[in-house]
């Protein structure tokens, strides 16, 4: 593969920025890991009954609404600009809704050995009414789910504010960053040239944190990242918001 080069301050300016913008999305990837890990390992965690902390009427898809009562039932508490980042980041769809699948998804570990425990667990939920919503789990459960959601709306949030950084950087040029994830000059992005990328410039990942990366820019989900797919990663999703 081909190692990009600096061929002007624009353009290291540029790799710079892009950079930043993976490593740090590598690390609060790795957070993120790191809760949804914990919250598979609880024996009654499942995804069923966490989605139906949300889907109160049972209608399959939860909206940003929705999601920000539930959790304020539960004590969790975010802004309805937070709220909103996390579903566009999952909803794959684009109809504003989270659907299960996506929601699952969205708390599902990429580790394997996890992701297949609680895939494979079904609803423990005994109760006919609850005092608490999440009081179909146990409480060490509770906690590590709302734990989970916690960081991942924070992430979410931190996310957008490395992308409100970049495009008020006058010397970051999103097209020029493309071609540099772009190693084979083939149009599109892989998650090995993510990898390769990052590695060149001494950040040693591996091709599960890679592809993770990876799933970040590539929304319809076919394994590649299209030059389209890039440049709406990289723009703000709150253009209101300044950091």
């Amino acid at each position: 593969m081909r190692q990009p080069r600096f061929s002007s301050p624009v353009a290291e300016e540029t790799e710079n920025g892009l950079m930043k913008m993976l490593v740090e999305q590598l690390n609060l990837d790795r957070q993120v890991e790191i809760k949804k890990n914990d919250a598979a390992g609880k024996n009654d965690f499942n995804m069923f009954d966490a989605f139906r902390i949300f889907d109160i009427d049972g209608v399959g898809s939860v909206s940003a609404n929705d999601l920000k009562h539930g959790l304020a039932d539960i004590g969790v508490f975010a802004s309805q600009e937070d709220i909103n980042l996390f579903v566009t980041r999952n909803d794959k769809d684009q109809d504003r809704r989270l659907s299960f699948r996506e929601f699952a998804d969205a708390v599902l570990p990429s580790d394997s050995y996890y992701a297949s425990i609680l895939e494979r667990r079904q609803s423990t939920h005994q109760r006919i009414n609850p005092y608490r919503k999440d009081d179909v789990f146990s409480h060490p459960t509770s906690c590590a789910f709302k734990e989970l959601i916690r960081v991942s709306i924070n992430c979410e949030s931190q996310a957008e504010g490395l992308r409100q950084a970049l495009s008020r950087n006058p010397y970051f040029n999103a097209e020029e960053a493309f071609k540099t994830c772009d190693l084979n000059r083939d149009g599109i992005i892989r998650a090995e040239e993510i990898r390769y990328l990052m590695e060149s410039r001494g950040y040693f990942i591996s091709n599960a944190e890679a592809r993770g990366v990876a799933k970040k820019f590539d929304q319809n989900g076919d394994g590649v990242i299209t030059y389209g797919e890039f440049m709406n990663e990289v723009r703000p999703k709150s253009p209101s918001r300044r950091f």
